[in-house]
């Protein structure tokens, strides 16, 4: 359908969208450190344009925590193999 998993380029983007999601609901973002541990990226390689992540995140705990999901507007970094929903957007 031409979509990815969304990218958000500011906080009110995230507010916006946060809004909208139901509460207590982890979704998938398009952002992983999997190549590079502590360095943050979209699916497409460019550098992750907003981060916000909560307190004591990223932590990488049990050293497999590679992809971003967002639960109640705050970023956190999770195992990718996690079921989560997810947050799509369209365009580049």
């Amino acid at each position: 359908m031409g979509g990815h998993l969304a990218a958000f380029q500011s906080r009110r983007e995230l507010d916006a969208v946060s809004s909208k999601l139901y509460r207590n609901t982890p979704y998938w973002i398009g952002i992983s450190d999997r190549e590079n541990e502590g360095y943050f990226v979209t699916a497409s390689g460019n550098r992750f344009p907003y981060l916000t992540f909560n307190e004591g995140e990223p932590n990488n705990s049990g050293g497999n925590e590679d992809c971003v999901d967002i639960y109640n507007g705050i970023m956190h970094d999770a195992q990718c193999e996690s079921l989560r929903s997810y947050i799509c957007q369209l365009g580049n």
